[in-house]
């Protein structure tokens, strides 16, 4: 992720295989540390049901990132990024606002997602759970036009003694 912030703005879109946004979170925090991610989780309603809070939450995003956009500013929309009404309202703001526009689709696995969803305070239903990993792993990004999609792999973490090593 680190490699997608040059010295212009972006519009990064993470869109997760999973009913739990915290991979996304987590990345996108670390990798793109003076940049503010902006989210509609803290605002939805329990998973599984849209309910006027949510609706209120994403029109709220909404602005904010057409806000951030307007400004030059990098911004990262963190939302599950399943709908693809929603996702072609965010690259067109990119494109209102000519930044780069980079999806991020997170792939992961099954069992993962089961795990995290039991550990949700509000688990998604089992049923909407499989329609969310089925539609994501049905997802083509590369031809929505975006000019950067991405699909984080594994990662070791190593100390910034280690890092910082050179081979002899």
């Amino acid at each position: 992720v680190r490699e997608i912030v040059p010295e212009k703005s972006h519009l990064v879109v993470p869109v997760l295989g999973t009913a739990d946004d915290r991979e996304a979170t987590v990345l996108c925090a670390q990798a793109l540390t003076s940049v503010a991610v902006v989210s509609v989780a803290a605002e939805e309603a329990p998973a599984g049901s849209v309910g006027t809070a949510e609706l209120v939450a994403f029109e709220i995003l909404d602005r904010i990132v057409e806000m951030r956009l307007g400004r030059g500013l990098t911004t990262v929309v963190d939302t599950t990024g399943l709908d693809p009404k929603r996702r072609a309202a965010y690259l067109a703001a990119a494109r209102r606002h000519s930044v780069t526009a980079v999806a991020i689709h997170f792939t992961t696995s099954v069992g993962e997602c089961r795990i995290r969803n039991r550990q949700r305070t509000h688990p998604v239903p089992v049923k909407a759970l499989n329609g969310m990993i089925a539609v994501s792993r049905s997802l083509d990004l590369t031809n929505e036009g975006w000019d950067l999609v991405l699909t984080p792999e594994p990662v070791r973490m190593v100390t910034p003694k280690l890092a910082a090593a050179r081979a002899p």
